[in-house]
C-alpha cells in the first residue's frame, strides 16, 4: 500500500479494491474526505480507537476529523489512508 501525489487538479482520489475509486473536490473536499475515511473504517470493522492505534494518534482526533471538527495534515491523512489499506492521490491546480 502506498501513497502518491499528483500536482495538477484540485481533487482527491481514493481507491481500494479492484476497480473501486472515488474522486472529490471543490468546497466540500474536507467533508468528503472525512466521509470516505469513516466509510472505509466501518467497512473494515475498525473502531476509532483501533484506527488511532494503527496510525499512532489519539482516537479522539479520528472522531473530530470524521465529524468535521478537525482538519488533519496531509502527512496524517496519508498515514490514515495507509492504515485503511487505501491509496491517497492529491492533485492541486
Amino acid at each position: 500500500m502506498g501513497a502518491s501525489e499528483d500536482l495538477d487538479d484540485p481533487a482527491v482520489s481514493s481507491s481500494y479494491g479492484p476497480k473501486a475509486a472515488q474522486e472529490v473536490g471543490g468546497a466540500n473536499l474536507h467533508h468528503s474526505i472525512a466521509e470516505l475515511l469513516k466509510k472505509r473504517r466501518e467497512e473494515l470493522g475498525l473502531s476509532r480507537r483501533e484506527l488511532g492505534r494503527r496510525v499512532g494518534i489519539n482516537h479522539s482526533l479520528i472522531s473530530r476529523m470524521e465529524t468535521g471538527q478537525q482538519r488533519v495534515s496531509l502527512k496524517t491523512l496519508e498515514r490514515i489512508a495507509a492504515a485503511l489499506d487505501m491509496r491517497l492521490r492529491v492533485r492541486l491546480g
